[in-house]
């Protein structure tokens, strides 16, 4: 996302495909259902924000960061800690060699956001409050309500209109009911495989040990490791991979960047091998690793031990997206077709002079799933001929099954009146602000909607007609339309 496109979104224009765009575009790699629980809670009253809970390593702190870019509104940020006291977010004492007690006390993040809260949008993030004392939640309610924080000798008052909170926690401690009913709550899960994948691939596309990282990350999962391997440390292995070449050794670079516990190791080594569809499955059985995979050969040569650099042996990616898997919503599917070998390479083939698309199984125009394709990008009127060529059975060779939405957004209610007179539509509904019809070729049929100021909405299964349902001319009985306006 470039600098104009970020100055362009706002919270207000904000929508869960920008956004979800946008976040994955920044780096921040989401499915659209997490896009759309953030997208409502950034627009929650009477201040947007959230709890984000999860454990460690799945990206809680990494959010309000990327929203920030993406949004173009400062961030402030504050760690916390056990000892935290309610003024450590409104002033830090510094030291200053030019005042008499060698201390000057500056404003601190909370009052910083709060300040400038009064002039533009900012985001404050406070990371880790489960590490505070319970005490803290009470001093924290009142500002959430109504932006003002009181401590003695200073009050503050926060524009909350211009503030978006983030709270992070990795459930060290429960938090108050009272402040609980303030916030919507974002649990953050470990990210799935081919999320993974696209994140790592946005840094170390083509690595040879691809399929490694996405290995150990599924088993630092299953295994139960006190947090999974982070986007961040499967990076750093694949650099030092990279550095070391064949000097490189698998099960030292693994406890060096990912488990660098010897307990954490263990239990990475007695964990099975995770199938990528059911890696957060328990796994019922642990295995021994052997030295094809995670080991490492040792010998021993008088008082040196001598250690043989190994490596996994080098295997193709296999994540795998399943129809079950795909999240895609009602409003985001413009067509929707039986899956057969036609419309996938139809699919495919689709917007070949555009920019690659990351993962081939799902483009950015549609998604292909076992059974149904999808096609995600909308279609207008001025693409009937297209769509037409592209689906016909004549130019195929077979039938598709399916349907197809068209959009017309300009469309006048004058323009639509010459659409339906003398043409065969069944008009079911017909008011000042919406008109329903229907019309039907042998066994097919096509539904129509226009809804006043926002445009037509056409729905086909047959694709054979299709250039027939937005063709007027003098022909087909137009010439009086005015007697048939509606």
């Amino acid at each position: 996302m470039n600098k104009k496109e970020a100055n362009e979104m706002t919270i207000d224009n904000i929508t869960v495909q920008s956004l979800h765009k946008a976040l994955n575009s920044g780096g921040y790699i989401c499915s659209p259902t997490f896009s759309a629980q953030l997208t409502t809670a950034i627009k929650t009253k009477p201040v947007g924000g959230a709890f984000l809970y999860g454990m460690a390593g799945t990206g809680k702190s990494f959010l309000p960061h990327v929203l920030s870019d993406v949004l173009a509104h400062p961030l402030y940020s504050y760690q916390c800690t056990p000892s935290l006291q309610p003024e450590d977010l409104l002033v830090k004492p510094m030291p200053d060699e030019n005042s008499k007690s060698g201390i000057s006390v500056l404003p601190s993040v909370l009052l910083q956001a709060s300040t400038e809260s009064h002039d533009k949008k900012v985001i404050v993030m406070l990371d880790e409050w489960d590490k505070t004392r319970p005490s803290a939640d009470g001093f924290f309610l009142d500002f959430l309500q109504y932006g003002r924080l009181s401590i003695p000798g200073m009050d503050v008052d926060a524009n909350l209109n211009n503030m978006l909170i983030f709270i992070t926690a990795n459930d060290d401690r429960p938090f108050h009911e009272a402040l609980l009913r303030r916030f919507p709550k974002l649990d953050v899960q470990p990210m799935k495989p081919n999320n993974v994948l696209k994140a790592l691939n946005l840094t170390h596309e083509g690595h040879p040990y691809m399929s490694h990282m996405i290995d150990l990350y599924c088993r630092s999962i299953n295994g139960n490791l006190p947090k999974p391997a982070t986007i961040q440390e499967l990076r750093q292995l694949m650099d030092a991979i990279s550095v070391l070449g064949d000097g490189a050794d698998w099960d030292m670079l693994v406890y060096q960047y990912v488990t660098k516990t010897p307990e954490n190791h263990e239990i990475l080594n007695r964990t099975n091998k995770v199938d990528v569809e059911k890696y957060d499955d328990a796994l019922d059985k642990k295995a021994i690793i052997n030295a094809d995979d995670y080991g490492v050969d040792m010998q021993s040569t008088g008082d040196v031990e001598e250690i043989e650099a190994k490596m996994p042996t080098l295997r193709p990616i296999e994540v795998k997206i399943e129809a079950e898997d795909v999240e895609i919503k009602q409003h985001e599917i413009f067509g929707i077709f039986e899956r057969n070998e036609q419309i996938t390479h139809t699919l495919l083939s689709m917007h070949m002079n555009d920019e690659e698309p990351e993962d081939s199984a799902i483009p950015d125009w549609g998604t292909i799933t076992k059974d149904v394709v999808f096609i995600k990008q909308p279609f207008h009127s001025a693409d009937v001929l297209y769509v037409k060529t592209i689906l016909n059975p004549r130019t195929t060779g077979k039938t598709i099954k399916g349907e197809v939405k068209f959009y017309d957004d300009y469309i006048t209610r004058k323009e639509l009146s010459r659409l339906l007179a003398g043409k065969n539509w069944f008009i079911h509904k017909r008011d000042k602000n919406e008109i329903i019809a229907r019309k039907y070729y042998h066994n097919n049929k096509v539904d129509l909607r226009y809804i006043e100021g926002q445009g037509l909405e056409v729905i086909s299964n047959d694709y054979v007609k299709l250039h027939d349902i937005f063709r007027f001319n003098v022909y087909e009985g137009l010439v009086n339309h005015k007697l048939y306006a509606v």
